[in-house]
């Protein structure tokens, strides 16, 4: 029987987790490291390109409570796009608004966890989570920071995307390192539907409450597009072309379907607003390209020179080095040497939004977005041993599923 969280040996002196040093002196404060990632944290969950739209007044109808009234723990599913971090960032925004000394939440975001984490097992596990929460690394393992808070303050842990780090060989460890922790804090995590169904629901995790993110309907889609071009100020003349092209006619259904997730609307209302409708043929794969030749193919003022051939190249060089660390999992974030070489061309990447550097790791704006560009490498340069790669790994895991998705 393994020890509860409790037992766990805490190796934080627990004077220092107020900032309390010896004699009086000040020392770091856990506490304090663990608000300011938080908030660094908070800051990179944004919604791409609409405005903020509330997602909190239709999470609390369903759940029957108000956000703080959430029985924990809580999973929020969904796929890829549907606005998971969205929601936890408001539910955050919600949360820490009552934080106090006897009170601290926190959010720790998995793509800060390491490409070279192997978190085989518990330990490895415990300890990617514990550097993931505090950005830093050889720190504490999670379930240690937690337990040096407990008693001193009630913790509310917001685990981000946690489907990047669950796999079938550590599942196990996994949902008992999730279970351990909601013992002993309010414990809210997202994770994609497939991981989620596959390797969790039916394991020690209880969730009390579940949440399944909502496909947007005709009527949504209209809203938030309306949201984008009265933010960019299109003229209601200029506007209603566009609007219209959402129609729910026959014809639009196909263009429903895609902007029935909030991240793809997005992408369609940046590409589409200005130029009066959205293809009637329009498919993600197609979408994902022409955000590419827009965002990335082209320079600031609609060229395709020099400065649009060095943002490809850096684009392409991050996509490679997410293809070369998604191994066992998929890796959003890397060290983007390649990239560097290039600084101009980086930074106008990261200036556009395109790319972001999250720790001193690059990576696209969106995990759905790095899962096509890794798509897009493999098409233009993957080589034999990289097809053969892709084609053991959709046999063993879930991984490499969304990637051949826009590969065919």
């Amino acid at each position: 029987r393994k020890p509860p969280l409790g037992d766990v040996p805490v190796l934080l002196p627990r004077p220092n987790v107020w900032g309390e040093g010896p004699n009086g002196t000040r020392a770091p404060s856990t506490v304090e490291r663990l608000r300011q990632t938080t908030v660094a944290a908070r800051s990179a969950i944004r919604p791409d390109v609409i405005p903020t739209i509330d997602r909190l007044t239709e999470f609390s109808e369903k759940l029957g409570t108000a956000p703080a009234g959430v029985p924990a723990p809580l999973v929020i599913v969904g796929e890829g796009g549907y606005g998971k971090s969205v929601l936890l960032g408001q539910l955050y925004d919600t949360l820490a608004a009552g934080d106090n000394d006897e009170r601290l939440t926190v959010i720790v975001p998995c793509s800060r966890v390491s490409a070279s984490a192997d978190l085989t097992d518990l330990t490895s596990l415990d300890r990617a989570l514990g550097d993931a929460a505090t950005d830093s690394r050889d720190a504490v393992p999670i379930t240690e920071l937690v337990a040096s808070l407990t008693g001193r303050c009630r913790i509310r842990l917001l685990i981000d995307t946690f489907d990047l780090v669950v796999r079938e060989n550590n599942a196990d460890d996994a949902s008992y390192l999730l279970d351990r922790l909601s013992n002993h804090c309010d414990l809210v995590i997202t994770c994609r539907e497939r991981e989620w169904r596959d390797y969790l629901e039916n394991s020690r995790v209880v969730a009390r409450s579940l949440y399944r993110m909502p496909r947007l309907a005709a009527d949504d889609i209209r809203l938030w597009a309306s949201e984008y071009v009265t933010s960019i100020g299109l003229t209601a003349e200029a506007r209603e072309p566009f609007l219209d092209s959402l129609a729910t006619d026959p014809r639009g259904r196909g263009v429903l379907e895609v902007c029935s997730c909030p991240l793809r609307l997005a992408m369609a209302c940046d590409i589409y607003a200005r130029q009066g409708r959205i293809p009637e043929d329009l498919t993600v794969t197609k979408l994902y390209e022409q955000y590419w030749a827009r965002r990335i193919g082209q320079d600031r003022h609609g060229r395709r020179g020099a400065v649009a051939h060095a943002q490809e190249a850096a684009a392409e060089a991050i996509a490679l080095d997410v293809w070369r660390s998604s191994r066992a999992r998929f890796v959003e974030f890397v060290a983007g040497e390649t990239a560097l070489r290039d600084r101009p061309a980086l930074d106008n990447l990261l200036s556009d939004g395109v790319v972001t550097n999250i720790g001193g790791r690059y990576g696209f704006f969106h995990q759905t977005y790095a899962e096509f560009a890794v798509a897009r490498y493999l098409v233009r340069a993957g080589k034999d041993e990289d097809l053969a790669r892709l084609s053991a790994g959709l046999r063993s895991s879930s991984v490499y599923w969304p990637t051949a998705k826009h590969l065919l």
